[in-house]
């Protein structure tokens, strides 16, 4: 952070012999193993070199860890330290140059003090002192960091799929479904049922139910039910056989400390009547100008038996199934958005990645526990834009303490 930010006093940094060295270039902070910093360019006299840079509290720490005995350390062309207890070598007996940095003790006191803070945000009491700017901006930067980080688990499932967009989609559908809980089997649901053999039967909702049902591992052996269990079954044997399908496992599905609206069975009910929609289609992400027209359709409903029921060997009241707008807003959040950002990055198409900002824009923020501790500390979320912004800061920053990665309590230690 000191090298990083050029915050050693004084500003001028000397070899040993009193040659001055002009730092050209501070590097990038490394996070592989490895020296610290990469890229690092420095001149002294006439001569310029280029390298690593290594970082520790005393220079002894060099021998400590074991670099002289580590031929990645070898292109270090400075080590930076707090006290200069020891010459270091490389492996061929090189010696290192090694730099005592000082700095102002007061960036340390404000560093200590938000990194033994113990509330969930470190910094929540000082938020009124960083210009609103700064944190508007960061926002921005949380979010893009998010979607980056979404877009390349998209882009993992294009690969798994050779370049299918559309599989691609219909699994991230499948995923965002199943929300944190189901998320896995969800998703393993769709590995087992590839999207052509749901586009064979989008016609017909009780074969979607059958395939979906079978494939998750509800449609057992046992010889009694309900005659829609029975028939339901018996539309699955005939499908399964046709189409050489194996079921996942039914214990992977998770029904504890669930509300019986978040239960697998009923999902995968309004999963079923999702599918027979032509909004599935991956084309309808990059032709649709708002997020409207997919809250619309994620906020739908199921066949009848599930009306009375969540689950098939026991009847419930009456009530209305259909997934609820925020549980569809999620669903556009997690599924769509990532989708047709990633899209948008791998084909060049700068309005595709707008696009799916803009959604996040357009829509309500969820409601969950991060984003209260964050109201608590007087930021709330106006809409999915920020929420996704301060999910990202609490999950990559606040909760790990990396105050000092962060522009907004980067600016608090720094501020005099």
């Amino acid at each position: 952070f000191i090298w990083k930010y050029r915050l050693y006093q004084p500003t001028r940094l000397d070899t040993p012999e009193r040659e001055h060295i002009e730092i050209l270039q501070t590097g990038q902070p490394n996070t592989d193993a490895g020296p610290d910093f990469t890229n690092v360019r420095i001149r002294i006299g006439t001569t310029q070199w280029a390298g690593n840079a290594e970082i520790h509290l005393k220079a002894s720490d060099w021998q400590r860890h074991g670099h002289h005995l580590n031929r990645a350390y070898d292109n270090v062309v400075i080590h930076l330290v707090g006290e200069k207890d020891a010459e270091v070598m490389t492996t061929g007996g090189h010696k290192i140059l090694t730099v005592e940095l000082k700095w102002d003790s007061q960036l340390t006191e404000r560093y200590l003090e938000l990194r033994d803070e113990i509330h969930d945000i470190a910094c929540s009491s000082k938020l009124g002192k960083v210009d609103a700017f700064i944190i508007s901006h960061w926002m921005n930067r949380m979010v893009v960091e998010r979607l980056e980080q979404k877009s390349e688990q998209v882009l993992g499932l294009l690969a798994e799929t050779s370049g299918d967009w559309q599989e691609v989609y219909y699994r991230k559908l499948f995923g965002a479904l199943g929300m944190k809980v189901n998320s896995q089997p969800f998703e393993m649901l769709a590995r087992s049922l590839p999207f052509k053999f749901i586009l064979k039967h989008r016609d017909n909702l009780f074969q979607l139910e059958a395939l979906l049902f079978g494939q998750a591992g509800f449609l057992s052996d046992r010889l009694f039910g309900e005659e829609y269990f029975l028939k339901l079954r018996q539309e699955y044997q005939y499908l399964q056989c046709k189409y050489s399908l194996t079921p996942i496992e039914p214990h992977l599905w998770k029904f504890m400390r669930l509300r019986p609206s978040n239960f697998p069975t009923l999902r995968i009910a309004q999963l079923a009547n999702l599918l027979k929609d032509q909004m599935t289609d991956f084309d309808r992400l990059y032709k649709t100008p708002t997020p409207a027209p997919f809250v619309q359709w994620f906020h739908t409903g199921t066949s009848g038996f599930w009306e009375t029921h969540y689950h098939f060997d026991k009847v419930s009241p009456y009530s209305d199934k259909h997934l609820g707008e925020m549980a569809a807003s999620l669903l556009v959040v997690n599924a769509v958005v990532p989708v047709l950002f990633a899209w948008g990055r791998r084909n060049d198409n700068y309005q595709a990645v707008q696009r799916a900002m803009q959604y996040l824009e357009s829509l309500s923020p969820e409601n969950n526990k991060v984003l209260r501790i964050w109201e608590h500390s007087g930021i709330p979320a106006k809409n999915a834009f920020d929420a996704q912004a301060l999910i990202q800061l609490y999950n990559r920053y606040c909760s790990h303490r990396h105050c000092l990665r962060c522009a907004i309590g980067n600016k608090l230690v720094t501020s005099i």
